[in-house]
């Protein structure tokens, strides 16, 4: 039998490893202070998706992150930006 919270775990501690290292790359994007990224919601929102899915969903995130930055000039809240996806 499959312990999902076990899966759901190993989901968030990806995309909080994908997230972070996305951050440290891209220093212009920020993430909303008051509003932080919930991991777990999006480990669940994500169900189904494997390693590889997870990274380039992040991957997706950042690059519209990006160009709203160029287009705007302003520091991105990355956290409405994923959410979007």
């Amino acid at each position: 039998m499959v312990d999902f919270s076990l899966l759901r775990n190993s989901f968030e501690q990806i995309l909080t490893k994908v997230v972070n290292e996305r951050l440290h790359i891209a220093q212009d994007i920020k993430e909303d202070p008051e509003a932080p990224l919930n991991y777990a919601a999006l480990a669940i929102q994500t169900d189904g998706y494997n390693a590889v899915d997870l990274r380039d969903l992040v991957a997706r995130a950042f690059h519209q992150a990006a160009i709203r930055l160029a287009r705007s000039g302003q520091q991105v809240r990355f956290i409405y930006i994923i959410l979007i996806l």
